[in-house]
């Protein structure tokens, strides 16, 4: 296969994660959040780790670089809307992907603070056995596997068939293999043809002959967002000190990755457990996704719309989501 490095999807810093009761993001400045000396523990929910993607946190950790009064603990994994919904994690940092559709339908009550990614970084990895795979109207046909139905990869997959002109069950097929070690068994065991994944791992896989990697989705999807965080609503009203501390440090730590280079690809590379080769060459396609504060732009947010509108048929526009937005750092 031909790699083909095209442009990067380059809109939209993340999806609107918000709802609450009343129809709008929480005001944070109206209950008490405790001085720096109270900040407290958060529970941190990630659909991803040690990853470009949602680094800022795992770099905290290993930099031991919360602030004086905040503890923060974590855990990996892709149930984050329902973690969200029975209290056992106050935030979440990832795709949005995962959360959007029970907060647009359900009214999950959480609110988008800031992006983790400005801009898409999904891949598509395909089975070294297609035929043909230059293009993206070359994976016509194809067999596609997402971990769920409403991840990252399955817009991905939605979006790129919408702009083909697929339609699904005829021009190409999705099914469900919950996670990276499921869709990489299945893409080698020729139950399914391709997949879409950001981060180091498409490198990897493309190193080892298992997949083939190509770079053709920001052509034709120039609008799609990346990830983000999120947060519960009440931790929001009551504890806005510590929101904005995570973000503060969040936000510092992504700085650190792109001000750093060397250090970052070595730590990615053992994270990952890939060559320090690969993690360069993931490197200087993510240094330019990474978000390094907390604003998001109208145009993001109808990008959101947009994407929300190809994926679940959820009929809502940018202003109504950013209703449901505050950058923290204005908490």
């Amino acid at each position: 296969m031909t790699r083909k490095w095209l442009a990067a999807i380059a809109a939209a810093g993340a999806f609107a994660l918000a709802a609450c009761s009343s129809g709008g993001a929480p005001d944070p400045g109206s209950s008490s959040g405790g001085d720096e000396a109270e900040l407290g523990h958060l529970r941190v929910i990630q659909s991803v780790n040690k990853d470009y993607s949602a680094g800022g946190v795992d770099w905290a950790i290993l930099e031991n670089a919360w602030p004086e009064g905040l503890t923060v603990e974590t855990v990996q994994g892709t149930s984050v809307a329902q973690a969200l919904a029975t209290g056992d994690a106050d935030l979440t940092v990832g795709s949005v992907t995962r959360i959007m559709p029970p907060v647009l339908q359900d009214g999950l009550p959480v609110t988008l603070v800031g992006p983790t990614l400005d801009k898409w970084e999904q891949f598509f990895v395909v089975s070294t056995d297609w035929p043909s795979a230059d293009s993206l109207a070359d994976l016509k046909g194809a067999r596609f596997g997402v971990t769920t139905f409403g991840s990252a990869g399955d817009l991905t997959v939605q979006a790129v068939a919408q702009a083909q002109g697929w339609t699904e069950g005829t021009d190409y097929t999705r099914q469900t293999l919950s996670d990276i070690g499921g869709l990489t068994a299945a893409l080698q065991a020729g139950t399914i043809d391709a997949f879409a994944w950001g981060g180091p791992v498409p490198f990897q896989l493309q190193a080892d002959g298992v997949a083939n990697l190509l770079f053709g989705v920001g052509d034709e999807l120039t609008w799609l967002p990346g990830g983000v965080i999120a947060v519960r609503n009440d931790v929001l009203q009551s504890r806005p000190a510590a929101v904005k501390a995570f973000c503060e440090t969040y936000y510092a730590m992504n700085d650190l990755v792109l001000d750093d280079p060397d250090k970052a690809v070595a730590q990615f590379a053992e994270w990952q457990n890939i060559s320090v080769d690969l993690a360069a060459e993931g490197y200087e396609y993510e240094k330019g996704l990474i978000a390094t504060d907390s604003e998001m732009t109208d145009e993001q947010f109808d990008a959101i719309a947009l994407g929300m509108k190809i994926q679940q048929e959820i009929d809502t526009d940018g202003a109504t989501l950013r209703q449901y937005y505050v950058d923290c750092s204005t908490l």
